[in-house]
């Protein structure tokens, strides 16, 4: 059903997981072919006190006062450099039993819906087992393809912005997906169109947002978009989906704040250049559609070379 993808609403910078990942390794966790579905939001803050030798960083939470959770000498910037990697909420939604009549880029038949439904599940409690808090949306009958939460919204640290999806049968989605964003986020501004954006065409790495051109993403949908972060200090660089993918995120994810997974095709066109890269198998393109969650890198299972 239009293949998989996924974004993390943006954390605000999370001191404990910045201490967190300097002492534990990234494990990787297994999840069934072609599955991701979640949003993250976050409302864990950073105290820190700075002094010659770095920060010392405690981890707030907003309105609760300081909690002890760790305090470590680290580097400024290592303490602002996961951003894109690190969340402490995540939102999914239950897949409708219409998924089966759902998009595709490629016909390789109807899926099952009970077994869709049990990798769904086993995909919420995976998240959930970093620590992280998932809110599952219900079902949405009328629009087979919302379980793919990503493609109706991109969230940042300090705003939600509902996208206008390049699928006329998926603009529902995005209005779903609104009131979920307004509970959450103090600012969500809205695509109006009349261009075309979705976020699996949207990677948002440590210094900047790729924006990738696709049959769902339009130059007039990335304009619009430009000029909603622009006032937040965001720059958006647009790039080339290669003919044939669906989503720029089909080839490609993030594991870490320079770390990219990718086809080697998409390599190719140069859209990466300054960030380190590492290549899908041969033969193992589809697993370039990972997430990096918290310590986790969650990919789709049957890729041994990639994932070795």
């Amino acid at each position: 059903s239009g293949g998989a993808c996924s974004t993390m609403i943006r954390a605000e910078v999370n001191a404990l997981d910045q201490i967190s990942a300097k002492t534990r390794p990234i494990k990787m966790a297994r999840i069934s072919k072609g599955l991701s579905f979640a949003l993250g939001v976050g409302t864990w803050l950073p105290e820190v006190w700075s002094d010659e030798k770095g920060v010392i960083a405690f981890l707030r939470f907003q309105g609760r006062g300081l909690v002890g959770y760790g305090l470590k000498k680290i580097g400024l910037e290592d303490a602002m450099s996961q951003k894109s990697t690190h969340f402490t909420h995540a939102i999914s939604r239950v897949p409708s039993k219409s998924i089966v009549s759902g998009l595709r880029a490629v016909d390789t038949g109807n899926p099952d819906y009970d077994v869709f439904l049990g990798h769904h599940t086993t995909y919420v409690a995976t998240l959930r087992s970093t620590g992280a808090e998932v809110t599952v949306l219900p079902a949405l009958e009328d629009f087979p393809d919302a379980v793919f939460v990503e493609d109706s919204a991109l969230c940042l640290q300090e705003l939600a912005i509902v996208m206008r999806p390049g699928a006329p049968s998926r603009l529902g989605e995005a209005a779903a997906m609104q009131p979920t964003l307004e509970a959450l986020y103090s600012t969500v501004a809205v695509i109006e169109g009349p261009g075309f954006i979705e976020g699996g065409d949207i990677l948002v790495s440590e210094r900047e947002i790729l924006v990738g051109l696709s049959d769902r993403t339009n130059q007039a949908g990335v304009d619009e978009l430009a000029d909603i972060v622009a006032p937040f200090g965001y720059s958006v660089r647009v790039v080339q989906t290669p003919p044939g993918v669906l989503h720029f995120k089909t080839d490609c994810s993030l594991l870490d704040g320079n770390t990219i997974l990718a086809t080697p095709i998409l390599d190719a066109s140069g859209c990466f250049d300054g960030y380190d890269v590492i290549h899908t198998a041969e033969g193992e393109s589809a697993c370039a559609n990972s997430i990096r969650y918290n310590d986790l890198v969650l990919m789709p299972a049957g890729f041994p070379k990639t994932r070795a």
